[in-house]
């Protein structure tokens, strides 16, 4: 049976990554201390090259996401509501017989302009 898979704490990833950056020593060394396959660690040394850039850019990008997440959470909660409100005038209406409500449920044909004598 194999084994479970390891879950390595974010700290222990930016450790391992650091050290193959210094390039003190080989990925195949690193693998053997850390007691992983180097490919792993070529992959997390890859990642955190990329995105290292992140951690100096200014505060506008992440306002910016700050904002649209934001924004997206008051538009869903205002969608919820409303559809509430909706659901509810439809049923009240309904219940009580209203019928501009029935005329939207069934179509009706239009009436013809002429009729022909009996």
């Amino acid at each position: 049976m194999a084994d479970k898979r390891k879950k390595h704490s974010p700290e222990f990833k930016a450790q391992v990554a650091l050290e193959a950056i210094k390039g003190a020593k080989t990925l195949q060394q690193l693998a053997e201390e850390f007691e992983l396959h180097p490919v792993q660690i070529s992959t997390w040394k890859k990642r955190l090259t990329t995105q290292a850039a992140r951690l100096f850019e200014n505060g506008k990008e992440q306002a910016r996401e700050e904002d649209f997440a934001t924004e997206r959470r008051h538009l869903h909660s205002k969608i919820g509501e409303l559809t509430i409100k909706l659901d509810l005038a439809l049923s009240t209406s309904h219940q009580h017989g209203s019928t501009a409500w029935m005329a939207r449920q069934k179509p009706t044909r239009p009436k013809p302009r002429h009729s022909l004598p009996r």
